[in-house]
C-alpha cells in the first residue's frame, strides 16, 4: 500500500474474498480520488500498439483520465494488472513471485509482478466493494524526467514479456459478489 492511499472500507471484504478463492493470487480494490471519481485501477496490459493508441487519445481528447474500453468498474472481475497503490497477495504467492521486482526503479512494477503472478497459474482480480483514495500525481504525463524514466521501466518490462502479446493471457472472468 503506498503511504498516500487512504482506505475508506471494505478490507475485510476483500481479504475473504481472497481467502475463500484459491485460484486468485492478488487483488486489489477501487482506486477514487478526493472528488470521489473512480480512477482507472484495473488495467489491460500496456503492449506497444495500446500505448501509442492510449496516448492518442489521451491527446486528442485531452483528458487526463481514461477508463479501459470494456471494463464496469462496479463489478469483481479478472484483470491483467492492478495499480500498485494498494496489492492484496497471498503469502504463498509472494514467496513464489519475490514480491515486486527492485529493478525498477519507479513504474511498471506493479504489471509486472502481476503477469508474474499469472505465470504461476494464478488470478489478478479487481475488487471495487474495497475502496480507497488515493489521487496518485502521474507525474510522467507532467514531467520529462518522470517520462524517461516511465519510458525506460516499459521498455524493460515490454524486453521481459512481449512488446505486441503478453503471456499469460488472462481468463475473462466476473465475479458474483454479495457481501
Amino acid at each position: 500500500m503506498n503511504p498516500d492511499a487512504r482506505i475508506l472500507a471494505g478490507f475485510r471484504e476483500m481479504k475473504h474474498f481472497l481467502a475463500v478463492h484459491p485460484e486468485i493470487g492478488a487483488t486489489g480494490p477501487q482506486l477514487i480520488d478526493k472528488e470521489g471519481n473512480i480512477q482507472d485501477s484495473c488495467r489491460n496490459y500496456i503492449t506497444l500498439p495500446r500505448f501509442l493508441v492510449r496516448n492518442l487519445k489521451r491527446i486528442l481528447s485531452r483528458q487526463e483520465l481514461i477508463h479501459e474500453k470494456g471494463t464496469d468498474y462496479r463489478q469483481v472481475q479478472t484483470a491483467d494488472w492492478i495499480i500498485g497503490a494498494f496489492i492484496m497477495v497471498k503469502k504463498e504467492v509472494y514467496l513464489q513471485t519475490k514480491g515486486l521486482d527492485t529493478g525498477y526503479f519507479l513504474y511498471c512494477e506493479d504489471m509486472d509482478w502481476c503477469t508474474r503472478i499469472r505465470a504461476q497459474g494464478y488470478e489478478v482480480v479487481y475488487f471495487p466493494p474495497m475502496k480507497v483514495e488515493y489521487a496518485g500525481s502521474r507525474a510522467a504525463r507532467s514531467s520529462l524526467k518522470y517520462t524517461r524514466i516511465f519510458l525506460k521501466s516499459l521498455i524493460r518490462y515490454w524486453n521481459r514479456f512481449g512488446y505486441f502479446t503478453i503471456r499469460p493471457k488472462r481468463r475473462k472472468l466476473i465475479y458474483k459478489y454479495t457481501p
